[in-house]
């Protein structure tokens, strides 16, 4: 799970607290995203953390029915380097999502889709009107 960001753009509520430790409706967005992990039967959770990692780490030691593991940047690696951080040495399928993301997507039918097609990857998307925020998938 990508827990690491800056928060630039909502600065200076970062100062304080990373990005996914902000809280929504009295909880932090990470929470939703980790019960959302769980509700579809995922256990293991690597935290990939930049700034401020404490925060994830001090609140994640709270759960007791996952397998919290952190894979800690020394330097900022960006998005894919962070991913790829936290998947070195695994094997196997794995999941990439963002800590600070709120979402009522089915995760669960993502990893059963992902393993029925049999595919290299699957990936969820969203239809937008700014791309320039977010970037641009195409369908070939």
């Amino acid at each position: 799970m990508l827990a690491g960001g800056y928060g630039k753009r909502i600065m200076p509520l970062t100062h304080y607290k990373c990005k996914p430790m902000l809280p929504v409706a009295n909880r932090p967005a990470l929470d939703y995203t980790v019960s959302r992990l769980r509700a579809a039967g995922v256990k293991d959770i690597t935290f990939a953390l930049g700034y401020r990692p404490y925060d994830v780490v001090s609140f994640a030691e709270g759960y007791t029915d996952i397998n919290a593991e952190y894979s800690a940047e020394d330097e900022p690696l960006g998005t894919a380097g962070a991913v790829r951080a936290a998947a070195d040495g695994r094997d196997g399928d794995f999941i990439v999502c963002s800590a600070d993301t709120l979402s009522d997507s089915d995760i669960r039918g993502l990893i059963d889709a992902h393993g029925r097609l049999g595919g290299m990857v699957t990936m969820e998307t969203a239809e937008t009107y700014d791309l320039g925020a977010y970037g641009e998938v195409v369908r070939e």
